[in-house]
């Protein structure tokens, strides 16, 4: 849980509050260490909007030293948290959390660049999620403080070190019944753990779910596409292996002749819209309106992985998190269109 509060710099004047300013400070526990020494400070520069304090409370020798002993002192501590890395974020405009794990990953991403390698002791360097750096952060602070401030060291120590007055903490659950699965859908297990091991495109299904609860929606959307295209490709072969209508076979060399006009980006949508349109009838048939929504997300899911720069910004920062939300459930609700329509034909064949 977050600490939240609200503290005043020393030389705050409280009489004169049209010379206040009030700076965002989030203090996050790492769950990696970063070799940065004892403390460092980025960007170098007072003037920017944000500033980032890292300190590693462990401190270690200039000649380094021998993990079996951090093996040791963990096993006193019951814990490896000693080792991680601290860090202040301090935002002077933005007031949002968002903003802070934006900065935190744009200078861990700068960081791996500069190491060559992410791997550390037991913690690997990596980007958070929204909700690792909510589980991460420790405390949330507004810091009153006078105009174009610039934090000393003894306001840095104050603000990375700050407890809250009361530290009793109070959390809610929502309150449900907590029940096991009925028999009918334990039963289904391992019909799905062969489906699993024929079909890789669950495991990607599954990631994206998860991704998507652990706030990563871009990993989630991402996710989403390959699940689509696995199982958009495997209902494909499993209705040509059944035999094609002489319709059927007409149609799908027209479309081939025509997709070769098609942009190549555009192409997997393209292939979509077809197979829907020779191939599923009837209730089977994903809505159009999905299907419009699932052309948008694929071309959202274009800009991030093509990198695609135009008027002199990526395409990929205009997509906010609404819109990535919206796009990654558009895709997966195709997806279980086409997951359906294959699981349907299958057990077809078997009956």
């Amino acid at each position: 849980m977050t600490d939240l509060g609200k503290v005043d710099a020393d030389t705050l004047d409280l009489t004169k509050p049209e010379n206040r300013q009030v700076y965002l400070c989030c203090v996050v526990n790492l769950p990696f260490r970063l070799r940065l020494g004892d403390s460092y400070a980025f960007p170098k520069s007072d003037n920017e909007d944000f500033k980032l304090h890292f300190k590693n409370p462990y401190k270690i020798p200039p000649g380094g030293i021998d993990t079996e002993i951090l093996v040791k002192q963990a096993s006193k501590h019951g814990t490896y948290n000693f080792f991680w890395t601290k860090v202040l974020i301090v935002l002077k405009k933005q007031q949002n959390q968002s903003w802070a794990l934006a900065v935190l990953n744009d200078f861990i991403i700068a960081y791996a660049t500069v190491c060559k390698s992410t791997h550390g002791f037991l913690g690997q360097v990596k980007t958070l999620t929204d909700m690792e750096f909510s589980e991460a952060a420790e405390s949330e602070i507004e810091y009153h403080c006078p105009k174009d401030y610039v934090l000393t060291d003894l306001d840095i120590e104050k603000l990375i070190n700050w407890k809250p007055p009361f530290l009793g903490q109070v959390s809610g659950f929502p309150l449900f019944k907590f029940k096991d699965l009925p028999t009918q859908a334990i039963d289904k297990i391992p019909v799905a753990f062969d489906r699993h091991r024929n079909y890789v495109f669950y495991e990607f299904a599954f990631y994206a779910k998860f991704r998507m609860q652990s706030l990563d929606y871009i990993g989630a959307l991402l996710m989403a596409c390959v699940a689509l295209e696995g199982a958009h490709g495997a209902f494909l072969r499993h209705v040509r292996e059944n035999g094609l209508s002489t319709c059927e076979r007409k149609k799908e060399r027209n479309f081939k002749r025509e997709l070769k006009k098609v942009p190549r980006g555009s192409q997997f949508y393209e292939r979509i819209k077809t197979t829907v349109f020779i191939f599923i009838k009837g209730e089977e048939k994903p809505p159009d309106e999905l299907l419009a929504k699932c052309g948008e997300a694929i071309e959202i899911r274009d800009d991030i992985m093509h990198a695609i720069y135009s008027e002199g910004a990526y395409k990929l920062r205009e997509h906010e998190t609404s819109k990535l939300v919206s796009a990654c459930r558009a895709i997966m609700d195709t997806y279980k269109y086409f997951l359906k329509a294959l699981e349907k034909r299958q057990e077809q064949n078997y009956s």
